[in-house]
């Protein structure tokens, strides 16, 4: 990732990757916060299952496992746990997958 030998430069990497983490988080408490004051329709078992099962199939490392069965394990029916998803994340589930590996792949060209 900071293969470069330079120390400014590796320092700058480090704070770029660091402020986009930073701003990745506080967008995520705006979403949770959302929810949190009712302007939501989703029930607070739904974003809480699907949150679960970003954390836990959403890898930009690995590839994304199949919709249906991710939904099954939800609890959800497909067209749900896309429509949640894409409400707790701003996009449906294979482009957030997508969006992922190429910004890791941003981050360590």
């Amino acid at each position: 990732m900071f293969e470069d030998t330079n120390p400014l430069i590796w320092q700058l990497k480090v704070q770029a990757y660091s402020y986009e983490l930073l701003a990745d988080f506080i967008s995520g408490i705006e979403k949770v916060g959302h929810w949190e004051k009712g302007n939501s329709k989703l029930r607070s078992a739904d974003i809480k299952k699907v949150m679960e099962i970003e954390s836990q199939y959403f890898n930009p490392l690995t590839s994304l496992p199949n919709i249906g069965m991710v939904a099954r394990e939800a609890g959800m029916s497909l067209s749900k746990f896309k429509k949640c998803f894409k409400e707790i994340y701003g996009t449906p589930p294979y482009v957030y997958h997508l969006n992922q590996k190429l910004e890791v792949q941003a981050i360590s060209a």
